[in-house]
């Protein structure tokens, strides 16, 4: 029976769906053929917890009930059963204290090199820690790039990636025969988050290992909430999410409700970060902003540039190059609340979200045969963003104020290009960043107090440094301006 049969009766046993959202029910994940339509009804996403699709073989999966599986195979469907949910996770993956104690070790070991910042708690109380690898020198000056992982609790592979690029970055410092490591975090302010959910976690490995949301609850019974949906950019505007706190997709009472999500704004606010990556699993996706329906950034152009080479760098798990890439509307579903597109809105921080392992795999791989595999295969994607925030097309420089020389603050913007916020790619010194694609450009600098400039660039491959002397608006008419 086609999806669109399916889609039709999902009222009718909306109640049974429903009740996969107990953290103590066992469930099964399994697959619906789609006829190539990936793009699900609205009705459907509300009722169902979909994980993930596979592009290969056209179907969408699903996890709900044994008996709800059952009703839709005798009923006629095309539905095939993956997995049955299991008590937990296998051992070897990462708990959120496990993930504490190498953060502190690693900071205890290569001091020089990393710094460890608290920037919220959960609402359990548990910390979430942000780990800086860069050597001393000029830290105001370097680009910030984030790597954040665990929105959603039931992910463990995610954590293990971002584990693995501290480990990576840390033990190979100094190392002659990887000289970029050297180069990376010298040029380099490298962030990342490891578990920005860890209250989800617990209850994975402490009650549903097939747990999404935060550990938000009610009469000590979790419902939680999807930080990937609390955003607050186009916070539930688009169908993206839902209003009811028994969806997998629940958006919670209002728009940044969630200390989570909190922490994580803070944090990009206050270190202004210029590229994000929000790891995720699965499907083996490489999903860019914006997510709701026919909305593209206004910065598409570099946007599709970097996110389409990282896609190409992946390798899949059958060994096949090339991850999927678009935005969620157009490979996946429309998703608003997101920390993508909320970042790119409101900081001009281009993120994308990678979406690890593939449906025969799910978000729970078996650890002695998947993990290894998985980090080194995704060491590709994250070794080809640092060299290209660091060596690719590219404005940089430093404002200043013509007079003094002293550094200033001053915004930055591309000519036609519209923005919620114009905010410049620059430190507290003065120091801005912009990745461009290559091209030609009319960049616009204006500061408080100050005459604005226009210069005309071309972009090439490499970056271009461009430092900007402002005026003084006080002396702009003595000077003609």
């Amino acid at each position: 029976m086609r999806l669109i049969g399916f889609v039709l009766c999902v009222s009718f046993f909306s109640a049974m769906a429903a009740s996969h959202t107990n953290a103590q029910e066992k469930k099964v994940r399994f697959s619906i053929k789609t006829d190539g339509v990936a793009v699900l009804s609205d009705d459907f996403r509300e009722t169902m917890d979909i994980p993930g699709f596979s592009t290969e073989d056209k179907s969408v999966d699903v996890i709900a009930s044994q008996e709800y599986f059952e009703r839709l195979r005798d009923l006629g469907f095309d539905v095939k059963l993956i997995e049955t949910q299991r008590s937990g996770p296998d051992a070897g993956y990462l708990n959120p204290d496990e993930v504490v104690q190498i953060i502190r070790a690693l900071a205890s070991q290569y001091p020089d090199i990393i710094h460890v910042k608290k920037i919220g708690e959960s609402l359990m109380g548990r910390p979430i820690y942000a780990v800086r690898l860069t050597t001393p020198e000029n830290i105001l000056a370097k680009p910030s790039v984030l790597f954040n992982s665990m929105h959603h609790a039931r992910e463990v592979m995610t954590p293990e990636v971002t584990v693995d690029l501290m480990i990576y970055l840390a033990s190979n410092y100094n190392n002659l025969e990887k000289p970029w490591v050297n180069e990376w975090l010298e040029n380099l302010s490298i962030w990342i988050v490891p578990q920005v959910n860890p209250d989800g976690n617990a209850i994975v490995w402490e009650q549903d290992s097939w747990w999404r949301k935060n550990g938000r609850s009610e009469n000590a019974r979790p419902y939680g909430v999807d930080l990937n949906r609390n955003y607050p950019y186009e916070w539930g505007a688009c169908n993206g999410s839902s209003g009811s706190r028994n969806s997998e997709t629940y958006r919670g009472d209002s728009a940044g409700s969630e200390p989570e999500t909190q922490a994580l704004m803070n944090f990009i606010k206050s270190e202004n970060i210029l590229l994000d990556i929000s790891y995720h699993s699965y499907s083996e996706l490489v999903i860019a902003p914006y997510g709701c329906q026919g909305s593209y950034t206004p910065e598409k152009g570099v946007v599709d540039e970097i996110g389409q080479k990282l896609a190409e760098v992946l390798e899949r798990d059958n060994g096949k190059p090339g991850y999927t890439y678009g935005t969620g509307w157009e490979i996946l579903y429309p998703v608003d609340g997101d920390d993508i597109s909320w970042m790119y809105q409101n900081n001009n921080t281009i993120g994308y979200v990678i979406e690890v392992n593939s449906s025969s795999q799910g978000f729970q791989p078996s650890y002695e045969k998947w993990r290894d595999k998985t980090v080194e295969r995704q060491r590709r994607g994250w070794k080809y963003l640092l060299h290209r925030v660091m060596k690719g097309p590219q404005i940089r420089g430093r404002i200043t104020d013509a007079i003094t020389g002293k550094p200033i603050d001053g915004n930055f913007k591309i000519a036609d290009v519209e923005y919620q916020k114009e905010k410049a790619r620059r430190s507290k010194d003065g120091v801005f960043y912009k990745l461009l694609a290559p091209g030609s450009y009319d960049l616009i600098f204006e500061a408080d107090g100050y005459e604005p400039q226009t210069i005309s660039i071309s972009i090439g491959d490499s970056p271009v440094m461009w430092d900007v002397a402002m005026i003084p608006a006080s002396l702009g008419n003595e000077w003609g301006f």
